[in-house]
């Protein structure tokens, strides 16, 4: 037998080889029930001494969420951003897996100009902050994202449509080429307008309710009219969120 790193409590063999195996991912409810003499606190630090870690463990609401979201991603980095960081790039790609999820297949063509105007759009995403005064316009807080009224990637669609582009080409485009595609998407997105600043919950919020990719500025409209009158008071509550009295005044 032998005791935890950080405190006086003796462990045998056998809750350690449980510990070992289930630790990662096994419910804490069970965990308990499983290792009755020692408490959550101990088990904890029993762990941490071995050099074990728990995987997060997804709650029924996110496996929903990614069943139905998955498919509209471009990217990985798109799903972990859509989960406000809460789970990692690898713990997302291996739920996605073990469900038989697929994200849409993008061209090598499009997928380079898409990530390129995204790393490159400074100019419009710095004039939307300060447009903003860099916070949400409806909540004041600073944990922002920057929202495209209409959707980005049917900006890029059609940025590549007029410059006579096969958007599904498997074609590798040179960087002058790259730098070319963006100054038009420049001239496009002016069209649309600048970007709306909102809290990251409430970006997600957004998506979830009308999709990645298959929106407009009326259904922002609509969405804009529904936080403003109570609708999300209870989404906005569960984060910690509340309207800014300008908008409570104006609702």
């Amino acid at each position: 037998m032998s005791k935890s790193k950080n405190k006086n409590v003796i462990w045998t063999k056998e809750e350690e080889n449980y510990l070992i195996k289930h630790y990662q991912c096994e419910s804490w409810e069970k965990m308990l029930l499983s290792l009755p003499r020692h408490n959550k606190s101990e088990i904890t630090s029993k762990a941490s001494y071995i050099g074990i870690k728990r995987e997060r463990l997804w709650s029924f609401d996110d496996i929903e969420e990614l069943k139905r979201t998955y498919s509209s991603f471009n990217c990985i980095d798109d799903a972990v951003k859509f989960f406000n960081y809460k789970y990692t790039k690898k713990q997302i790609a291996k739920k996605a897996y073990s469900l038989k999820l697929n994200m849409r297949k993008r061209s090598v063509l499009f997928s380079s100009v898409n990530e390129y105007i995204r790393d490159y759009n400074h100019d419009w995403k710095s004039d939307s902050l300060k447009a903003c005064n860099y916070k949400c316009v409806f909540t004041n807080s600073k944990n922002i994202e920057i929202h495209h009224k209409y959707p980005f990637s049917k900006m890029v669609t059609e940025t590549l449509d007029i410059m006579g582009y096969d958007k599904n080409s498997d074609e590798v485009i040179s960087q002058n080429d790259l730098n070319i595609i963006l100054t038009k998407f420049n001239e496009i997105q002016a069209k649309y307008g600048l970007g709306v600043c909102i809290d990251v919950n409430l970006h997600k919020l957004f998506h979830s309710t009308y999709s990645f990719w298959v929106f407009d500025e009326d259904d922002w409209n609509e969405f804009s009219f529904d936080i403003v009158n109570g609708k999300y008071n209870e989404y906005l509550s569960e984060r910690n969120l509340a309207l800014s009295s300008s908008h409570i005044i104006n609702g």
